[in-house]
């Protein structure tokens, strides 16, 4: 049984691509050519990815997403608008009933691993635990060969999607590198980005990143914004198996606004895999490819600019 994570991958001969413009590692549009993205006020921090309004809780903020962009609504919203109460005075849905049931089936478990196995760990050593020590995702059986090439699925399998870290936004204002301060060890799901490139499908490997991880997270958080899946390996925990999977999983899913990239960790990994989308991330330290395709079915082609499913 294996634990895993990751995004897929396909190997690309440059890695920027540029969102108008020629694409050229040496031409970066003006910021007004990039009429894919919408701009912000600097230092703005919406917590409504479609106007940017910002709300004390998460009640009126799902309350706002149905009343004002009930037609605009990505997969994911339109998920968490349907999974409110239904009579808006608090009550709770059966699927949430259902969904809250089944975390506390986890937090039992995971209890019962802290009780005999130590405290919850804050760098994942061994085993299918979270870096997070959060919880235990065990799938019974080898993945079937093939898996990263079929059509995904509308939704990501439940036992997965379940213990996903869902985060906070940090913003979409558009930047220049020079004024992102990410920590390299904690890669942005969400933040500040700039605006013109765009980190594109594939795997790759430290030789073909810039030097300087706030160029790759500017890129890497704009990709993210369109939709992407990224996922982070640890090069000294990758296997050669993982490595092919992720690959395919990269050359199946190219659009530029539902790509699988596959980076080497820019800092001090927390598991040997760390995947990643828009306010999204999962740590893994074993690696299956039916948890990647969970995750990926899941938040795929589902940014915040231009969702595609």
């Amino acid at each position: 049984m294996a634990l895993a994570f990751a995004t897929a991958v396909g190997v690309v001969e440059t890695g920027r691509f540029l969102v108008y413009g020629e694409e050229s590692e040496t031409h970066r549009p003006r910021k007004d050519e990039n009429r894919l993205c919408d701009s912000r006020e600097p230092g703005a921090v919406p917590d409504c990815d479609y106007c940017g309004a910002a709300f004390d809780d998460e009640t009126t903020y799902l309350g706002h997403l149905a009343s004002e962009h009930d037609g605009e609504l990505s997969a994911i919203d339109r998920r968490r608008v349907d999974e409110r109460g239904g009579d808006g005075d608090g009550g709770v849905s059966p699927t949430v009933l259902v969904g809250a049931l089944a975390v506390a089936g986890i937090v039992v478990v995971l209890g019962a691993i802290l009780a005999f196995g130590g405290s919850g760990p804050d760098r994942t050593t061994d085993g299918n635990v979270t870096a997070e020590g959060n919880t235990v995702v065990d799938i019974d059986g080898e993945a079937p060969d093939g898996l990263e090439t079929e059509p995904l699925p509308d939704r990501g399998r439940e036992d997965v999607i379940s213990v996903v870290a869902e985060e906070s936004s940090r913003g979409r204002d558009h930047v220049s590198p020079s004024q992102l301060d990410y920590d390299p060890s904690d890669p942005p799901t969400s933040g500040p980005h700039d605006g013109g490139g765009v980190q594109g499908a594939g795997f790759y490997t430290a030789e073909d990143l810039p030097s300087s991880p706030q160029v790759l997270f500017g890129d890497v958080v704009h990709s993210l914004e369109h939709g992407a899946v990224v996922v982070y390996y640890d090069p000294e925990a990758v296997t050669p198996e993982a490595r092919e999977s992720l690959q395919a999983f990269a050359d199946r899913h190219t659009d530029p606004f539902a790509s699988v990239v596959v980076l080497p960790h820019p800092g001090e990994p927390t598991a040997a895999y760390e995947l990643t989308a828009w306010k999204h991330r999962l740590y893994l330290e074993g690696y299956d490819a039916r948890v990647v395709r969970a995750f990926v079915a899941e938040y795929l082609g589902r940014g915040p600019e231009r969702p595609r499913r």
